[in-house]
């Protein structure tokens, strides 16, 4: 059975598993700001395997500090396609509404034929109508994203 749950320290090995982009140190981060309340480190399970994970900001991002913050949204590769992407969305979508906000955002490749792109905006997500700015989510990796936002 699937279940959404939080993060937790006995799940490092298998996130760097899912997502080797990932390190050790990001974890450890991630974890720490949970355990702090300033956000949420999900994982999508099967009950045998972590299948997905994502970090909820509830700090925002530098561009929008005023709503909370999807990033990194990240589905092991044999498993995508599954609708798995999704349900993390509608998780952190339904966390942030408990929580009292009205909003919520992410940033994504600006490709419009970007897959991800095409799955928010079919999840009601909308282009915040400022530029494209420069992401360097993993150390070394930098991407061309956009901003999207959602009302809750």
């Amino acid at each position: 059975m699937l279940k959404v749950r939080l993060a937790t320290k006995s799940d490092k090995n298998e996130i760097l598993l899912i997502n080797p982009l990932l390190s050790k140190t990001i974890i450890t981060y991630r974890l720490s700001q949970q355990e702090k309340k300033e956000a949420e480190y999900l994982v999508i399970d099967d009950g045998i395997h972590l299948l997905g994970q994502v970090f909820l900001k509830w700090y925002g991002k530098q561009t929008h500090p005023e709503y909370p913050d999807i990033e990194n949204i990240y589905i092991k590769g044999s498993e995508r396609g599954k609708g798995y992407g999704a349900l993390l969305v509608k998780e952190c979508e339904k966390r942030t509404k408990d929580k009292g906000y009205s909003k919520i955002g992410l940033a994504v490749n600006h490709e419009v034929n970007c897959p991800e792109q095409k799955l928010y905006r079919k999840l009601g997500y909308r282009h915040d109508g400022k530029s494209t700015y420069t992401l360097e989510l993993y150390p070394g990796i930098k991407e061309r994203v956009i901003d999207m936002e959602k009302s809750l």
